[in-house]
């Protein structure tokens, strides 16, 4: 079993395995990706399809929307495609320091030097980028009121 950490960067499902990338290091796991993120969501009080149904409400949009593992860390992940895909994977919002590409794929810099490649349209992940950012301005401000 795999829990979802403030290193976590990256979780790439590959059907029924899963890649987790970390800062320091890449992990793979037999399983797929939506056991990893309802073991998370679990371990930090609720469940996948909670999280789902949270972010919905709050966004008032029901399609490929980001979601907080836990509440009370920077845990907020965001999908690159629809949830129903084997293959979708989760980028950690907080860690994303900048992005760049075209409208093939987005390479993803988590650090100064290192970036990772993704085979999605630099429009569409910035659009799920904002999306992840509405969502932790919304919570954010229920939490301070």
């Amino acid at each position: 079993m795999y829990i979802i950490h403030e290193d976590t960067l990256a979780i790439v499902g590959c059907g029924k395995k899963t890649k987790v990338i970390e800062k320091n290091q890449e992990l793979v796991f037999d399983c797929p990706w939506r056991d990893i993120l309802n073991d998370s969501c679990l371990y930090y009080g609720s469940s996948f399809q909670g999280r789902i149904e949270g972010s919905k409400f709050w966004l008032e949009k029901g399609y490929k929307v980001p979601i907080t593992i836990c509440d009370g860390k920077s845990l907020l992940f965001f999908p690159l495609s629809q949830i129903q895909e084997g293959d979708c994977t989760w980028i950690s919002f907080s860690n994303v320091l900048k992005y760049t590409g075209n409208k093939y794929q987005t390479k993803v810099f988590f650090s100064k030097e290192n970036g990772v490649s993704f085979p999605i349209s630099n429009y569409v992940f910035e659009s799920q980028f904002l999306k992840a950012y509405r969502l932790e301005r919304i919570l954010e401000f229920c939490y301070k009121n």
